[in-house]
């Protein structure tokens, strides 16, 4: 329930809420391979959000999971 106090608690805190990019949003578009998980990183980054929320199989053939050492170091 939401009380007085915890409604000033939320606007004290407002400016300052951590806001990330959720890959869902780009489901579709992933499934697809035209948003790859480096571009989110690169949306995340112009829109100065902290950083994203990604599965670690989205982006089929370019997902996390499929990456080598090599390429997961690079992507963050």
């Amino acid at each position: 329930m939401m009380t007085i106090n915890n409604a000033r608690k939320i606007l004290q805190r407002v400016d300052t809420l951590p806001l990330y990019l959720h890959a869902y949003a780009f489901h579709l578009n992933m499934r697809l391979e035209r948003v790859l998980p480096a571009d989110l990183l690169d949306i995340a980054s112009e829109n100065n959000l902290r950083g994203v929320k990604i599965h670690v199989l989205d982006g089929e053939r370019f997902s996390l999971g499929n990456m080598d050492d090599k390429e997961l170091s690079a992507f963050g």
